[in-house]
């Protein structure tokens, strides 16, 4: 469902359910946007009483804004601008004070997001409503072919501009290349083949999340990526508990061992009855501490799990507590 700035939200979104988005793109050109509001208000047009001397001192440099046509030459004019004279900046930072203008008189270099609210602020001051947008840009294909790849260094912002000489929003972008970086040449076959499994995975939760076991069904049985996802997983989670049971009990003997299953299991049972949330890093006495403070245990108890903690670090660490 869109709202009336053109936002998208899921309507009774279902945690880890997923969701697949739609668009007609036979007639998309790369720089359209969202055409919610038909007719943007003032809201659009809203400029800082406090930025309007550094907006225009700025637009004044743009020499290309005196013979540009239309909002559309407009709009490119300012993007060209910043790409041609500022630079990309991941780590800049502002000083106290208003940042935008610390951007367009100080600094003149940046991240996205600087040139986004900048754009939108210039844009607003010459008339046309415009609007900050951020989300993640999905340009890298995976391998496969399959589907595209968004990871955290897609995450941007960018600014839609209404063009009041045709009717829409634009996309413009201002930020210097250098903001979206390029991570194909980072794929092999072992890394592909990974996340090709890991996105079946995920899909495959999702529709289970949503119901939709049948189509899980027929995925998992006439789709050869997900089958493999399905038994990667199976065999991860085999080797991990077995792993598990050699890295706590593996290395001991005799009486050792028998003390290090004893103690698996007196904390099962302690987690299971206090109700507490399993923890992999914690000790065996640091969950009988929340066993001995939890009203769930009676005496008795209580002073069983002490004698067994006793008797614990006595055997396995020679009486030191762990």
């Amino acid at each position: 469902a869109a709202g009336p700035h053109g936002q998208l939200a899921a309507p009774d979104w279902l945690r880890s359910g997923g969701y697949r988005p739609t668009a007609a793109l036979a007639d998309y050109d790369g720089m359209a946007a969202c055409d919610w509001p038909e007719r943007p208000g003032d809201a659009y047009l809203a400029v800082p009483e406090n930025l309007l001397e550094t907006l225009d001192g700025f637009l004044a440099e743009i020499a290309d804004l005196e013979t540009a046509a239309g909002d559309g030459g407009r709009q490119q004019a300012i993007a060209d601008y910043f790409r041609e004279n500022f630079t990309y900046d991941l780590s800049s930072r502002p000083p106290q004070g208003e940042p935008v203008t610390w951007f367009l008189t100080e600094s003149r270099r940046g991240h996205c997001e600087f040139y986004a609210s900048a754009t939108v602020l210039l844009a607003r001051r010459l008339g046309m409503p415009a609007r900050y947008v951020t989300g993640i840009v999905c340009v890298e294909e995976h391998p496969s072919g399959s589907y595209y790849v968004g990871r955290e260094g897609n995450i941007h912002a960018w600014a839609e501009v209404y063009d009041r000489d045709a009717g829409k929003w634009r996309l413009v972008e201002s930020t210097p290349a250098g903001a979206i970086k390029d991570y194909s040449g980072e794929w092999n076959f072992a890394n592909g083949l990974w996340d090709r499994v890991k996105y079946a995975l995920s899909s495959l939760v999702a529709s289970l999340r949503r119901g939709e076991v049948a189509a899980v069904l027929r995925r998992v049985l006439f789709n050869w990526v997900t089958l493999a996802a399905v038994l990667a997983l199976a065999w991860w989670r085999w080797r991990r508990f077995r792993r598990n049971r050699r890295t706590a009990a593996g290395a001991l003997e005799g009486a050792l061992a028998h003390w290090a299953r004893l103690a698996r299991r007196r904390e099962r049972e302690w987690l299971k009855q206090g109700r507490f949330k399993p923890d992999p890093g914690r000790t065996l006495a640091e969950v009988a501490a929340l066993a001995l403070a939890s009203s769930r245990f009676g005496g008795d108890e209580k002073e069983r799990i002490v004698k067994f903690v006793e008797e614990y670090h006595h055997h396995r660490f020679g009486g030191q507590e762990r």
